[in-house]
């Protein structure tokens, strides 16, 4: 088997035992862009051939923070083509006139539906956040 991070092999067991991905399941990676979502991918990457799964790299820019979202934006695309994964990149042309209470939950709802939109596109059977 493969030479893993501690933190590798605990995320390996978890998605073993408990069947969270299985063989050719195509799965969307939601990334922001933060150590989060880009440790995920990198984790997800490196189990890709092991697990016999398909992935595409999701990115939504929520155009709240205009010159760290653009930088964000481009440092998620050239990740994905590093590891020469497809890319689905969208913008909120303004969150604002979204429903909903408070700006994070506009947020959420218009990110939730490109996710979806994302899933649909490329047939996907899982998203992963």
């Amino acid at each position: 088997m493969m030479n893993l991070h501690p933190t590798e092999k605990k995320v390996l067991s978890t998605i073993i035992e408990h069947r969270m991905i299985h063989s050719e399941d195509r799965i969307v990676v939601a990334v922001s862009g933060g150590a989060d979502s880009v440790c995920l991918l990198k984790i997800l990457y490196a189990f890709k051939k092991y697990l016999n799964i398909r992935l595409t790299v999701a990115h939504f820019n929520h155009g709240l923070r205009p010159k760290e979202d653009e930088k964000e934006t481009e440092f998620v695309a050239k990740l994905a083509k590093r590891l020469n994964l497809a890319l689905i990149c969208d913008t909120s042309n303004n969150i604002t006139k979204v429903p909903g209470s408070s700006i994070e939950e506009k947020a959420r709802k218009v990110r939730y539906q490109f996710f979806q939109k994302a899933i649909n596109e490329n047939h996907a059977q899982k998203l992963a956040l």
